[in-house]
């Protein structure tokens, strides 16, 4: 199986996101539109980092945040074995 790209003639990989989940906690559909405006949602496995469309934002870190338990920050979080298996 492989995923189409979103976009052709791109140096980069982009698909077109159906859904987002945060745990069990599914974004609003309607944010959807956000996702994969302009370039599409670039796939990168070489980084740990994840940018979102400042559009959808509050829906995710309020979604993180019921979910961890944590207030939602850029700064570096640690967490043990046990508290990342909860997410």
């Amino acid at each position: 199986q492989f995923t189409p790209f979103a976009k052709k003639n791109t140096w980069y990989y982009s698909v077109t996101v159906k859904s987002v989940y945060v745990g069990t906690h599914k974004l609003p559909g309607a944010f959807m539109q956000y996702m994969n405006d302009f370039k599409g949602t670039i796939v990168d496995s070489g980084t740990t980092d994840t940018f979102l469309p400042q559009k959808i934002a509050k829906p995710f870190i309020k979604a993180w945040e019921g979910i961890s338990g944590r207030r939602y920050t850029n700064n570096l979080q640690l967490y043990t074995y046990e508290e990342f298996g909860k997410l």
